[in-house]
Parts: C-alpha cells; sequence; structure tokens
C-alpha cells in the first residue's frame, strides 16, 4: 500500500517557539501515514490522525499540515482552519 513517510524534529526547551540550531537536545521521530490525514504536535509528540478524527482540543495541540491523499498520489497542504478542528 501507497504512503508518504514524515520525518519531524522537535525539540524540548521553549525557546520563544524558535528553533534552537545549536541544541543537542532534539527528539526526531518519522510517520508513515496512507491515507488523508492531519499532522499534530502535542509538546514534543509529532502524530498523524485521520482527517475525520477531531483535533484535541489541549492548549499545546497544534495542527501542523494536512497531508491529503488523492488517487494514490499525496499532497502536503496547509492545515484547514476552516473545518473547526484547529
Amino acid at each position: 500500500m501507497a504512503g508518504i513517510r514524515i520525518s519531524s524534529t522537535t525539540w524540548t526547551r521553549d525557546s520563544h517557539d524558535l528553533f534552537d540550531y545549536e541544541t543537542r537536545h532534539v527528539i526526531t521521530s518519522d510517520l508513515m501515514l496512507r491515507q488523508t490525514s492531519k499532522v499534530l504536535r502535542q509538546g514534543t509528540e509529532v502524530r498523524g490522525v485521520l482527517d475525520t478524527e477531531e483535533i484535541p482540543a489541549e492548549p499545546r495541540s497544534d495542527y501542523l499540515v494536512k497531508v491529503a491523499e488523492r488517487q494514490g498520489s499525496f499532497y502536503v497542504l496547509p492545515p484547514d482552519r476552516s473545518s473547526g478542528n484547529a
């Protein structure tokens, strides 16, 4: 089955939402998405949820991108904020 692999790098310290390129404390993760999904960051965890799922109402949950599957191809799109799930 086809899919899209997404690699992410997050950091543990709050640097005013800026990435500290000199930090040695990063967390990397890989996701494999096989259908239309939303990519979320919760703290330092990056994960995918199905497009039909609600985004958790946690204050530290960020909707990063939408990955859309259309006819076997995958597209990375800006977050769909109009759905009420932002």
